[in-house]
């Protein structure tokens, strides 16, 4: 729960998982087959590695949403592809959605928020999905095409998510003096779900849901799970920031249900208010516990808990002393940390 100074502007730099410019070519340049095996699901699938062990990997840094899967190609270093979804909307009028990537793994993403002539697309349904493999010169092979029932619904909500600063250190991609990355955390949202941080005017990063439920915002790459990408962290009061919040249902291969809902992002960087209550008095040298209370700051503020968001330990001199030593005359220093692993930590 530290305080700390900010900048007016946001640098971004976006790093990807997904390596493409320092791979080497691509062996399906010579005769590029049709995609075979397609499907629907989330970024992840069963393995089998040498030593015959198994285990689930996620494909595409942590996609959980919804993609295409197709066949892996014997001796593929890795794969590039163009894609085409034709759209049924609403009021029976269609359209075609095209895009290309490229990845390390067999598996297409598929969604992001979509507006049409700046207008919100609310509902859409997706009947089918045409990808070819391009080689390294976007020349395509033969295509193929699997027939869906996707149901793609979108939700502005008014309801903000609040980020807290956490602080700002010394950058472990870099050893440079001006080299820094400062952290938020975003708490209370769904486990295991994919999320897309970003802005209007910039581009934005996905990342997924950890299992408390926590988002940390920060330059970082940490044991193999990306984080939000903001570079030298500094967010410009006047600029809209959102979270979008991925509900991926998948019923069969070609049948799924999306849910994205968007919402405003708050960032406080002075967060917390703390009080001690009343004067306190010697107690016939029994312990003298003081009444912490510590809120956020944000527009609907809340009261947090000792010992689940927050520990609290006691100084006399600048020597820290145990709770119950807190009980002869003199000048004490309550010194509040937020827990670890909580969206208060620090």
């Amino acid at each position: 729960m530290k305080s700390k100074s900010h900048k007016k502007h946001l640098t971004w730099m976006l790093i990807t998982c997904m390596l493409v410019t320092l791979l080497p070519s691509t062996v399906l340049a010579a005769g590029l087959p049709a995609p075979s095996g397609l499907k629907i699901g989330i970024g992840e699938s069963e393995k089998t590695f040498s030593d015959g062990s198994t285990a689930t990997v996620h494909y595409a840094c942590c996609d959980t949403t919804l993609g295409l899967h197709f066949d892996e190609v014997p001796g593929s270093s890795y794969y590039r592809w163009d894609l085409e979804k034709h759209v049924v909307l609403p009021n029976g009028s269609t359209m075609t959605e095209n895009g290309g990537g490229s990845a390390v793994y067999p598996y297409a993403h598929l969604f992001m928020w979509r507006t049409l002539n700046d207008a919100n697309i609310s509902t859409r349904d997706i009947d089918s999905i045409t990808i070819a493999f391009e080689d390294d010169n976007g020349n395509k092979g033969p295509a193929s095409t699997l027939n869906t029932d996707i149901t793609v619904t979108q939700i502005e909500s008014n309801e903000p998510v609040t980020a807290y600063y956490i602080g700002t250190e010394q950058a472990s991609w870099s050893s440079a003096p001006g080299d820094k990355e400062s952290t938020f955390k975003i708490s209370g949202l769904p486990a295991n779900h994919s999320v897309y941080f970003g802005n209007p005017q910039k581009s934005g990063v996905t990342s997924v849901i950890g299992n408390g439920g926590i988002l940390e915002i920060k330059d970082s790459c940490n044991n193999g799970e990306w984080n939000m990408d903001l570079g030298d962290l500094s967010v410009d009061a006047d600029e809209n920031y959102y979270l979008d919040i991925y509900k991926t249902t998948v019923t069969s291969n070609t049948k799924a249900d999306l849910e994205i809902t968007r919402h405003p992002v708050n960032f406080v960087f002075n967060g917390f208010d703390i009080t001690i209550g009343g004067a306190l008095t010697y107690n016939n040298g029994n312990q003298i516990t003081p009444a912490i209370t510590v809120k956020t700051t944000d527009s609907t503020p809340v009261t947090l808990t000792e010992g689940t968001d927050y520990d609290v330990t006691f100084q006399k001199s600048g020597t820290g002393i145990a709770a119950s030593e807190v009980k002869t005359a003199g000048s004490y220093t309550a010194v509040i940390t937020g827990k670890a692993g909580t969206a208060y930590e620090g």
